[in-house]
């Protein structure tokens, strides 16, 4: 199921059929959304606990260690993405590899965010040298993969941290490469290596020769 929104800004995309298309998540693969959050629960009295790959349960009351209940980590993402979507910052390597791969390959961000603040992760992005389109997202990431990928003739390669995502894509469109990209050691180490999945890696240097390597130099 994709979201209205989401197929609408699909729509308004023109892909090559003739070309690579590279989809890349945004949250932890080219920007570092952890080091924002962890900045933004500081400042409101809060903590992430990396004791699992999850935030539910794992944002903290500094002053107690009690777990933020859950129903109030909608709100407290929401003034989030609007207090830092615009602002942060760049993974090392990752402007310069897309670079590298656009225009021999397509390049396009797939975001799971909310869609009113689409603008200001533009913004972020081009300001990082990545002035790649932007879909917004919501839920698994596997229709809308297949949406972007129809009509593809090249390879298609999907990056994202979040294995549901990529085991998402792996069903709906198993022809579609998935690259398992998680940088931050504290989550990583919660989360086994799935052999479904083309690569693991927590560099762009890695992930750049893995790609070149699908779709020549």
């Amino acid at each position: 199921m994709i979201a209205s929104e989401t197929r609408r800004q699909i729509a308004e995309l023109s892909i090559a059929a003739d070309k690579p298309l590279i989809i890349c998540d945004v949250d932890e693969v080219v920007l570092h959304f952890l080091r924002g959050l962890e900045e933004h629960l500081a400042e409101n009295g809060l903590w992430l606990d990396p004791a699992s790959f999850s935030l539910n349960g794992n944002i903290k009351y500094a002053n107690t260690d009690d777990p933020l209940p859950g129903h109030e980590i909608g709100a407290l993402l929401e003034a989030f993405f609007e207090a830092r979507v615009g602002s942060l910052d760049p993974i090392d390597g990752a402007a310069e590899a897309l670079d590298r791969f656009n225009g021999d390959a397509s390049v396009i961000m797939l975001t799971n965010m909310p869609h009113q603040h689409r603008a200001a992760r533009i913004r972020n992005l081009n300001d990082h040298a990545m002035p790649y389109p932007v879909i917004s997202n919501s839920g698994r990431k596997g229709p809308a993969v297949r949406e972007l990928a129809r009509g593809v003739k090249e390879p298609v390669m999907f990056l994202d941290d979040t294995p549901d995502n990529l085991h998402s894509v792996s069903e709906t469109c198993p022809e579609v490469v998935t690259i398992h990209f998680i940088p931050d050691i504290r989550f990583s180490r919660h989360l086994p290596v799935i052999k479904d999945f083309s690569m693991r890696t927590d560099n762009w240097t890695d992930a750049t020769t893995h790609i070149h390597s699908l779709i020549g130099e």
